[in-house]
């Protein structure tokens, strides 16, 4: 047998389990394999808005210094979100490059 305590903690692990989503699996793919998402337009667009966005700057200089990119980071994400917010890209092809 176990006790009270026991069986309280399992009972609790176990509701904790059940309520938590799954951790989502990172998908790595190279920088190049990144680059190719975007049109040659979108990438126009962006490198063009670097040169006075500084936000804009920043993730192209992550980009850079990254030694791949993880489509499920928070950072990634954000990233093309702030694009996104800049009106370089629209909202389904921040999705679509999430992809």
């Amino acid at each position: 047998g176990k006790t009270d305590e026991e069986v309280l903690a399992a009972i609790e692990a176990t509701q904790a389990a059940l309520t938590t989503p799954p951790a989502v699996p990172p998908r790595v793919i190279t920088k190049l394999a990144f680059m190719n998402r975007f049109t040659m337009e979108e990438l126009a667009a962006i490198y063009t808005a670097a040169k006075t966005e500084v936000m804009v700057e920043v993730f192209m200089d992550r980009l850079k210094l990254a030694e791949y990119v993880d489509v499920t980071d928070p950072q990634t994400r954000a990233g093309l979100q702030a694009l996104a917010a800049s009106g370089l890209l629209t909202e389904a092809r921040v999705q679509e490059i999430l992809q």
